[in-house]
């Protein structure tokens, strides 16, 4: 029995050895938003107990329901935990659509409880999708890169689609590196803008350093931001809820 099939096991018939074996991959990336400027250092215990919480509440069982086997189990594991910890830094955060007001933490990752959260939340994702039309040069080079950056799993088509040109080692690379296989191989926002500049300078022949490949993408945030909250305002995004919107426009 390899690593993968053994976590999948723990998944589904110890799931409390499960959480508790994955200990690890909840402290690294609850340290990488402490990295990335998104979480005080003091608050990184408590965003771990939050995550750890959540999954012995409710998300193990809808992790068991939707777990796709055609990826690691770690890599959507990573994802479901990336998402945990949005909601625990966006928890005091609401945003409005017509008068109503719904708590990010509402904002199920699979599912919505609440009817009104329900179509609150479709009607944003229409709106992002809109905005992300008016994208259409860069979009799919974008797309790869958020995809990546919120920590949802990404796949072949999405690595062609913004490289079309790129060898299928390459990919298989970048698949690899983007898409945790074990504890071993999750890396952090500064790796990831390492990894997708050299496919950027590679295939794109450019010769730009991770550190521009950020602030660019930096200002594709603030853009997205700003057309989804409107003139006059109609909402109130921050970079942390649109993160959280758009792992459900992914998902």
């Amino acid at each position: 029995m390899n690593k993968n099939e053994h976590n999948i096991d723990l998944l589904y018939n110890h799931p409390d050895k499960f959480i508790e074996t994955h200990q690890s991959t909840i402290e690294i990336i609850a340290g990488n938003f402490v990295r990335s400027g998104l979480l005080r250092y003091s608050e990184k215990d408590d965003m771990a107990q939050y995550v750890n919480e959540k999954l012995i509440g409710s998300k193990i069982k809808l992790m068991q329901q939707h777990y796709d086997r055609s990826y690691y189990l770690i890599t959507y594991l990573s994802m479901v935990i990336r998402n945990l910890c949005l909601e625990y830094i966006s928890k005091k955060t609401e945003f409005k659509k017509k008068e109503v007001t719904v708590n990010v933490l509402d904002v199920d990752f699979i599912s919505d409880d609440s009817p009104t959260t329900g179509i609150i939340i479709n009607e944003e994702l229409d709106r992002l999708d809109a905005v992300l039309q008016l994208f259409h040069k860069t979009k799919p080079k974008l797309q790869l890169c958020l995809k990546v950056l919120i920590g949802n799993i990404t796949n072949a088509d999405d690595v062609k689609a913004a490289f079309p040109n790129c060898s299928n080692k390459d990919t298989e690379y970048f698949l690899n590196k983007c898409n945790p296989q074990s504890d071993e191989n999750l890396i952090n926002e500064k790796e990831m803008y390492v990894v997708l500049t050299g496919f950027f300078n590679k295939y794109g022949k450019k010769q730009n350093t991770p550190d521009a490949l950020r602030k660019w993408m930096d200002v594709k945030f603030n853009e997205i931001i700003d057309l989804m909250n409107g003139e006059p305002k109609q909402a109130e995004y921050t970079k942390e809820t649109l993160k959280i919107l758009l792992q459900k426009y992914y998902t």
